[in-house]
């Protein structure tokens, strides 16, 4: 755990990230805390869901870790099949360095899996406005979307031309044919079967 805490794969929930934020932006149960000892079981009151809130927020981050692990696994799992065990050296696709067999399936998994901490600063700002509250999942959704068709497009053509005999081939258009079928088959299969009904 500490090392896929290390490599950035945990620890980065989404949603969890956007409430912590407006939590903190309406200053969770501060404002009674002012006002005064008229306002004492309130302020009981709300340092108690203060406990609740802080146990679901680990319980929610705990899951999503959870099957972050898992998609790391995976991953790792694919390319040791892959390669039969005899790995490369690695390259970052993007800045052409070399990184060790686990910062690379980290990356994988970090620009495919929606993770806070890659949210940029604009659609955090969202957040104060009446429109932007819980942006940052489909701004997630956008961004590892275009990631897992950039990571299929990398392993079908390592060198810039499809390569069938390279060993991530098969990877890169699985990858590529669950996504479309994710992102187009399922919303129009949907669609066809609310309309047949």
């Amino acid at each position: 755990y500490q090392d896929l805490l290390r490599l950035g794969v945990v620890n980065s929930q989404v949603q969890i990230g956007d409430l912590r934020r407006l939590l903190e932006d309406v200053d969770f149960g501060g404002v009674l805390n002012k006002v005064g000892a008229d306002y004492n079981g309130v302020n009981t009151l709300l340092k108690r869901l203060s406990r609740i809130k802080k146990g679901a927020q680990d319980a929610y981050t705990a899951e999503d870790d959870f099957w972050k692990i898992i998609n790391f696994g995976a991953e790792k799992g694919k390319l040791m099949r892959a390669y039969s065990g005899r790995l490369p050296a690695f390259k970052n696709p993007f800045t052409g360095a070399t990184e060790s067999f686990n910062a690379h399936v980290a990356r994988i998994v970090r620009n495919t899996v929606p993770n806070y901490d890659y949210v940029g600063s604009f659609i955090r700002g969202l957040r104060s406005t009446p429109f932007g509250n819980f942006v940052a999942f489909p701004a997630e959704i956008i961004r590892t979307g275009a990631n897992v068709i950039r990571q299929s497009i990398h392993e079908m053509a390592p060198m810039g031309k499809i390569d069938f005999k390279n060993p991530t081939f098969g990877i890169g258009l699985n990858r590529l044919i669950n996504d479309n079928a994710t992102f187009i088959g399922l919303p129009l299969g949907l669609y066809e079967g609310a309309k047949a009904l």
